[in-house]
C-alpha cells in the first residue's frame, strides 16, 4: 500500500488496484470507476462500449492540468485528467504493470505529489490517456454558466468555450470533489439544482439537514434509493 499524505484517506488508493480484484472475472474489459461525490445525471452505456484507440484509461481534464503538469515535469501537450472518473481498459492496465508502476511512483516522491493518486496516474501514463468531453465529470469549479469567467480564472484549460458551453446543457456525471454539497447553495447553481433534484425524489425530501460532507450525503441518498427499490419506505 503507498504512503498516504496526511490530507488524504488510504481509500484513494482503491481504484489502483480495482483491475486485479476484478481480475477473477474473465470477460472484465471494461472498468469505469467513478469517486463517492459524484451524481449520474444521465445514463453513460458508451462508457463501456466507446473505442479506446488503443489507450489505458480515459477521462476529462482537470481544472489544475496545467500547475500540476509543470509541478510533475510533464511535458506541456501531455494530457492530465481528473481521477474521480476514469475509464479503464484493463488489458491494457495489466499489460502495462500499472498498478505496481504507479504505487511505486507514489512512495518515490511522497511529499512531492498534491494529489498523490491522481498525480502519479498521470504522470506515469502519461502517453497511454484518452481526453472525455467535459460532460463526463463536470467539476464544480466548471459547472457555471459564467463561461468567459471559467476561461479567464483556469489557466491554459483544455477545453473551448464551445465544449463548455455544450457541457453544460448536457451534463451527465457532476463531480463535487470533495466539497460539502450545502456549501453549492448561490456558489455555484447548476450542481446544486442537480443535487436538490434527486434529493427531492429521495424519502428526505422534507427534512432540513446538514451534511458533514458530500459523501455523507450520497450514502444518504443512494440508501434511500435501495429502500424505495425494496419497498422499504
Amino acid at each position: 500500500m503507498p504512503k498516504v499524505p496526511t490530507a488524504w484517506h488510504r481509500a484513494i488508493y482503491g481504484r489502483l488496484f480495482l483491475v486485479d480484484i476484478l481480475d477473477l472475472y474473465d470477460d472484465m474489459e471494461r472498468i469505469v470507476y467513478l469517486d463517492s461525490d459524484i451524481l449520474m445525471n444521465q445514463p453513460v452505456p458508451e462508457l463501456f462500449e466507446m473505442d479506446m484507440q488503443g489507450q489505458c484509461i480515459a477521462g476529462v481534464a482537470d481544472a489544475d492540468s496545467y500547475e500540476r503538469k509543470l509541478t510533475l515535469g510533464m511535458a506541456e501537450g501531455s494530457a492530465y485528467i481528473n481521477s474521480g472518473v476514469l475509464v479503464i481498459d484493463t488489458a491494457r492496465w495489466a499489460a502495462l504493470d500499472a498498478s505496481r508502476r504507479i504505487i511505486d511512483y507514489i512512495n518515490s516522491f511522497p511529499k512531492a505529489l498534491l494529489y498523490p493518486d491522481q498525480d502519479a496516474i498521470n504522470y506515469i501514463l502519461c502517453d497511454e490517456i484518452l481526453l472525455l468531453p467535459p460532460e463526463y465529470n463536470m467539476m464544480w469549479m466548471i459547472c457555471d454558466s459564467d463561461i468567459p469567467k471559467i476561461m479567464r480564472n483556469i489557466d491554459h484549460f483544455y477545453y473551448s468555450a464551445e465544449e463548455l458551453k455544450h457541457a453544460l446543457h448536457h451534463i451527465k456525471i457532476c463531480h463535487f470533489a470533495g466539497h460539502d454539497m450545502w456549501t453549492f447553495y448561490g456558489i455555484t447553481p447548476i450542481p446544486a439544482k442537480i443535487f436538490k433534484k434527486y434529493r427531492n425524489g429521495s424519502d428526505w425530501r422534507t427534512e432540513k439537514r446538514h451534511f458533514n460532507n458530500v459523501s455523507e450525503c450520497l450514502l444518504w441518498l443512494m440508501m434511500s434509493v435501495k429502500r424505495m427499490i425494496v419497498g422499504e419506505w
